[in-house]
């Protein structure tokens, strides 16, 4: 068997502190990505989507468990190969001070290069590779404290694409976007990952987005568990409501597909 691109054990994500202050998060047996999967990650707020995420990617050390990218453990890999490795973009804040979007772009390469040593060919090519992906080409020369909440959105996943990880984690990317851009970014992700091979996890409260651009979940139930790997083919809607603690079919949900 291939060796995953993650792979996760004996997981419990939390909040560390002295003896009992400890705060577990969830507990996950085990989890594991491989090329090319793109998983949405679904569950009510306060589930711990996103401390699942900054885990995985190293910005929040686990309460206990190991967690391997292409078999190295995540803790010990250098912070620089874990950049070019792993990447997560979260409801970050782009810099207050003015900057053109195709250089904020740029900074997406700063892993690969030695300090500030000029971008290189594979650099440019990466960054308009991510600019064209990310659908942002009509504003590279403005300037990033002008745009949108969704606009940043955009730049920071085109920033996080000029990147080239391996492991891409989105926490709520759909969260300033319109229809038209949602269904943008489910097609962007399904292209990446089948051109790249990377694998992504993207947590959602949208299910048209997350039915739209993956047939895996992870469903991230209230009382925190995590069931792996659902299939939309096959996931009902009592796991829905189950996990987002609706007795009945909620209004305004879609039903799966068939």
């Amino acid at each position: 068997m291939a060796v995953p691109l993650l792979d996760a054990t004996n997981l419990i994500t939390g909040y560390s502190g002295r003896g009992a202050s400890a705060s577990a998060v969830s507990a996950i047996a085990s989890l594991r990505l491989d090329p090319h999967d793109l998983v949405c990650l679904l569950g009510p707020n306060g589930a711990g989507k996103s401390t699942l995420l900054r885990t995985l990617c190293g910005l929040q050390a686990p309460l206990s468990g190991t967690i391997r990218v292409r078999d190295l453990r995540l803790e010990q890999m250098p912070s620089r190969e874990r950049a070019r490795v792993v990447t997560y973009v979260g409801s970050e804040v782009v810099p207050a001070s003015p900057i053109r979007v195709h250089e904020f772009v740029a900074l997406g390469r700063h892993p690969h290069r030695s300090g500030w040593s000029p971008l290189g060919p594979q650099d440019h090519r990466a960054i308009e590779r991510a600019i064209e992906d990310a659908g942002i080409g009509a504003m590279v020369d403005r300037d990033v404290t002008r745009l949108s909440d969704g606009e940043r959105q955009r730049i920071l996943l085109a920033r996080a694409l000029a990147q080239e990880p391996t492991l891409l984690l989105l926490d709520e990317p759909t969260a300033h976007l319109d229809i038209v851009q949602r269904r943008r970014l489910a097609s962007t992700l399904q292209t990446v990952v089948a051109r790249d091979g990377m694998a992504v996890v993207a947590s959602t409260h949208d299910l048209d987005f997350a039915f739209g651009a993956s047939r895996r979940l992870w469903v991230l139930t209230r009382d925190r568990h995590l069931c792996i790997d659902a299939h939309t083919s096959g996931l009902d809607r009592a796991s829905i409501d189950a996990a987002f603690g609706i007795s009945a079919c909620g209004q305004g949900m879609r039903h799966p597909p068939p």
